[in-house]
């Protein structure tokens, strides 16, 4: 209907690729009242989205010899992954010609940042791929960059990196793109704006500052980030719901090491406070899939969908699951995500106003 329309595409009336009245009552509960992206609101946080280097325009300051700032492009990441391909070309302060001089004297350009994959596809295995950008890095314009507008910026956009890397962001944008995620795109992605202390954020920012800290460059942003509250095996296990109920030994194994571990967890980054399990081509696996599953089942809290409904949207992904059973033997990601939904849904109704 020309409702949907304006509600999903406000600003073209663009009109979304749906393949069933399922896919349009899923999307329409995703979307439900929250503001999309590309809205500037007063009094919450805002997303900037900035283009930097050209890899052919500006391929003069560039050089191999890996000396100077790295030049991040979009192969180099994947989901919470930042060193998913090897740099190939770097620029030194020398070579800065005004536009480079320009990103380096910027207030943003010693943070770390969000920057995703421009170039992508929606019958990919994950078309929207999101990774934390180090600080002091040039991005390449095919690597769009987020900058949050707002003076906890680091925090929030660990939050946002969340979002955008969910199976519901993705089975948004995958309706709306075929071989391009332009900023167009990104800015009418519907994403609710909690404050920091609110009860998804708190749980949600830590799992993620886990994944993407498993090397040094990011040792700023876990100090900065960090909060005593980690270090409390209830805050990321509450006794209220069993972690050795379910799924296979390994993983309850899993989930305990996890748990038992956040005492040693410390303001001062150190390898133990990322985690680092992966297969040899770069998939997530042990602690690393335990703790994106668990980001995930919060998202589709946070979005408010049912347990049906996320089935729904992680059935939608044919490719991810050809890969995983062929990997893992299983649909890994759909069992793991529809088991930590079940587990964080009793949580979070048990914290509600305790937070």
């Amino acid at each position: 209907s020309m409702a949907h329309v304006r509600k999903f595409s406000p600003d073209t009336l663009s009109v979304m690729e749906f393949k069933s009245q399922r896919d349009i009552d899923v999307t329409t509960k995703i979307y439900g009242n929250w503001p999309l992206l590309g809205e500037k609101i007063e009094g919450t946080w805002n997303v900037n989205l900035k283009t930097q280097i050209h890899i052919s325009n500006d391929s003069k300051m560039f050089n191999e010899m890996a000396s100077g700032f790295s030049l991040y492009e979009g192969k180099m990441i994947h989901q919470y992954d930042s060193q998913y391909d090897a740099c190939r070309n770097w620029i030194e302060t020398k070579d800065f010609d005004d536009k480079a001089r320009k990103i380096y004297l910027s207030k943003n350009f010693k943070q770390c940042k969000i920057g995703f994959r421009g170039v992508a596809a929606s019958t990919n295995e994950r078309t929207m791929i999101a990774s934390m950008i180090p600080a002091s890095s040039f991005g390449e314009v095919c690597l769009p960059l987020a900058e949050i507008d707002s003076r906890f910026d680091e925090m929030l956009q660990v939050y946002l990196l969340a979002v955008l890397n969910s199976f519901i962001v993705d089975f948004i944008i995958r309706k709306k793109m075929t071989m391009r995620l332009s900023n167009f795109y990104f800015f009418q992605l519907p994403s609710p704006r909690p404050s920091i202390a609110d009860k998804y954020n708190l749980r949600i920012h830590p799992r993620v500052l886990r994944l993407i800290v498993d090397v040094e460059y990011f040792k700023n942003l876990w100090s900065a980030c960090f909060s005593e509250n980690w270090q409390s095996p209830f805050f990321w296990y509450p006794p209220s719901a069993p972690i050795d109920s379910y799924g296979p030994a390994h993983e309850q194994e899993i989930r305990k090491r996890l748990r038992d571990e956040a005492p040693t967890l410390t303001p001062d980054w150190g390898k133990h406070c990322g985690v680092h399990d992966r297969l040899p081509d770069r998939r997530d696996t042990g602690d690393r899939a335990q703790l994106r599953a668990e980001i995930d089942a919060y998202v589709a809290h946070l979005y408010g969908l049912s347990r049906d409904d996320f089935a729904y949207i992680l059935d939608t992904f044919p490719v991810l699951k050809k890969k995983e059973m062929k990997a893992f033997g299983e649909f890994m990601s759909k069992r793991k995500c529809l088991e930590e939904y079940d587990r964080t849904e009793g949580i979070l109704a048990a914290e509600v106003g305790h937070l």
